[in-house]
């Protein structure tokens, strides 16, 4: 029994890890921020945003799985730390080196070689559930980052590289939201044409036309 509890212990003490291992991926775009989201801050959202996308829309996905993904699609991140593009680490070197850090992290748990099994299918990105979470792990992204132009920690006149060179293309020069850009350059590069669903670009559409964070429901909703 003992060494059950130990199993427990050693698990929770390095996924711990990502409640204060903070993304840092806001660097490269000069978002001024006070703090950003740690990684268990956004595996949280991702899992809270699929909810509502696929309570909205007949999607026809095993959600359950979906969520299951979601919660463990960053836990190597408690070993490896937030390995962003800015890094320049190959897709392929960071996916074998995460990995083996997942394996790492589940490797004394009855329930790790299944757990394993929904991260290599969400890498794989080839089920419907394992694109519907990958595109969720992003909008998460726009949201948040919405969240920081509303919260006055954005100026698209102190943009960062990757987006003054996207302010050099014809279809984003006009464009004054930092925010909008971000989310905009997603759509067209990460959105495959065969993943651009409806409900998706146009999430994104109303994202980028309507404020976001004033809209929350307070206590004062209640009475």
């Amino acid at each position: 029994m003992d060494e059950k509890f130990e199993n427990i212990c050693k698990f929770y003490s390095t996924i711990h890890k990502l409640k204060t291992l903070l993304r840092t991926g806001w660097l490269e775009w000069n978002v001024n921020a006070d703090r950003f989201e740690s990684v268990a801050e956004h595996i949280y959202g991702t899992q809270m945003l699929a909810f509502a996308v696929n309570s909205e829309f007949n999607l026809g996905l095993d959600i359950e799985k979906v969520v299951f993904m979601l919660a463990f699609h960053e836990i190597g991140e408690a070993i490896i730390g937030d390995v962003t593009p800015v890094d320049g680490v190959p897709r392929e070197v960071k996916h074998e080196v995460e990995r083996r850090a997942v394996q790492k992290v589940l490797e004394t748990l009855e329930s790790g070689a299944e757990i394993l099994k929904l991260f290599d299918e969400f890498e794989a990105n080839q089920t419907k559930e394992a694109i519907f979470a990958e595109i969720i792990d992003h909008f998460e992204a726009n949201f948040q980052m919405k969240y920081y132009e509303e919260s006055g920690c954005t100026d698209i006149n102190k943009a960062g590289i990757e987006a003054k060179e996207l302010m050099k293309q014809k279809e984003f020069k006009d464009e004054k939201s930092l925010a909008n850009l971000w989310i905009k350059k997603y759509v067209k590069r990460e959105l495959s044409e065969e993943s651009k669903d409806k409900a998706f670009t146009e999430l994104a559409e109303f994202i980028c036309t309507n404020s976001i964070f004033k809209n929350e429901t307070n206590i004062e909703d209640l009475e």
